[in-house]
């Protein structure tokens, strides 16, 4: 849409359409067929199949940062 109000002019039969209007009665053309299947978007791996966990250690301390807070910097000119 090159404005606001050509967006608007595509939008109202869309919306028509949702409303229950008719689609060819509204202007809108016929639909496109699907060139892509509808089939499995991922596959299922079972437990056996899965890698077991890492050795890497997920209980370590987390560091305080000394950044944190507020503080007040005079002298600088603004």
């Amino acid at each position: 849409a090159k404005d606001a109000f050509e967006g608007l002019a595509l939008m109202e039969p869309l919306v028509r359409v949702a409303r229950g209007a008719d689609p060819a009665a509204v202007g809108l053309p016929p639909l496109k067929k699907r060139i892509h299947t509808s089939g499995p978007r991922f596959t299922v791996t079972e437990p056996e199949a899965m890698p077991g966990r890492s050795d890497v250690v997920a209980d370590n301390a987390v560091p305080a940062p000394p950044f944190w807070g507020t503080r007040i910097v005079r002298g600088v000119a603004l």
